[in-house]
């Protein structure tokens, strides 16, 4: 029994791995910053919204703060 589970375990494991759902995180990206107001973003960590920053590929985004990096995804709409 715990040879099948392990055999599931691996298959499952290969089938998300092979999703490749790294395409999806830009348009996720996009959608924040096309949709949420500064005040809603305020809400992410600076780690959250860098990450956001690096999908939409802004330069710059090492150096900034949360402001500025909220301010830079706004423009990037």
């Amino acid at each position: 029994m715990t040879a099948i589970l392990n055999s599931m375990e691996l298959k499952l494991k290969d089938f998300f791995d092979n999703l490749n759902l790294k395409r999806f995180v830009p348009s996720v990206s996009k959608m924040i910053a096309n949709r949420l107001n500064a005040r809603e973003l305020q809400q992410f960590t600076r780690k959250e919204l860098y990450t956001v920053a690096q999908d939409l590929d802004i330069a710059g985004r090492s150096q900034m703060s949360k402001d500025e990096l909220i301010k830079a995804i706004k423009q990037n709409k």
